[in-house]
């Protein structure tokens, strides 16, 4: 499990915790079935009319992706890139060899467009097109929780409000007064419901879908860069030299550590 999926698990306790802490004595005074009703069901209704279908369907699908554990393979690569070059240097054939034991889909396309022999505008196009299709098909993902992150609050005070009619018509019934506290904390619960599910699920998870598609777009970007200068028949070292600069302080180390075990 990734850290990202650690820190829902988290949420979830923290919510719990929160809930006792504030209440002790009567911790289940927060669950509410009308509550959780109002938010849950209403929240698969407006997202059914706000969201075409095929991105709906992928929401579970986005929430369990960014559970997963997500490893950022740059160094990996640039050292396969510059092992590649060595190969391409040297013999076509190896080379070509050894893109077929690369594991990642870009680089590996982008290799076989190198040795195919496209030229460096060709490549260019091709694997910049590629880039964009995935960074619009990723913002659109992103798009859809950043949309549905507004209406669980919504729904929330949907139902707080009808709770609040539903009390209101009690007023000067005999025991009305006795009956207002408890019925004003049922009707709240809808809208915590509504800020926990927006606050601590939809919403963060839009914004890590964003940031896990930058870091693939830059990722992405620096394999291109390293191809083409691959066709420009670059050195090998000149290209580990500029394709370190991508690299975090601790990425760095890491490729050092690496170079060093394979030297």
């Amino acid at each position: 499990m990734s850290v990202t999926g650690v820190s829902l698990l988290v949420a979830i306790v923290y919510v719990l915790v929160s809930m006792y802490w504030t209440s002790p004595d009567k911790p289940w005074q927060y669950i509410n079935l009308h509550g959780l009703f109002v938010v849950i069901i209403g929240m698969g209704v407006v997202s059914l009319i706000a969201v075409p279908w095929r991105y709906v369907r992928r929401f579970f699908t986005m929430i369990s992706a960014i559970g997963r554990r997500y490893h950022d393979d740059s160094v990996e690569i640039i050292q396969q890139i510059v092992e590649a070059a060595e190969a391409y240097r040297a013999d076509l054939k190896k080379a070509q060899k050894f893109a077929e034991q690369v594991q990642d889909p870009f680089l590996k396309d982008a290799l076989e467009l190198l040795f195919e022999g496209y030229s460096a505008e060709e490549i260019t196009q091709i694997l910049k097109r590629t880039i964009i299709v995935q960074r619009d098909r990723d913002a659109s993902d992103a798009k859809m929780f950043k949309h549905l992150g507004k209406y669980p609050p919504a729904l929330g005070l949907f139902g707080t409000v009808m709770g609040m009619i539903a009390l209101l018509a009690t007023l000067g019934q005999e025991g009305a007064e006795s009956k207002v506290g408890p019925a004003m904390s049922v009707a709240m619960t809808a809208t915590l419901y509504g800020i926990i599910l927006a606050n601590l699920v939809i919403l963060p998870v839009a914004d890590n879908l964003l940031f896990r598609s930058h870091d693939i777009v830059a990722r992405r970007e620096m394999i291109i860069e390293g191809v083409l200068m691959m066709h420009g028949k670059m050195s090998p070292v000149m290209i580990r030299q500029i394709l370190i600069a991508h690299l975090m302080p601790h990425q760095k180390q890491a490729f050092g550590k690496m170079r060093r075990v394979g030297s």
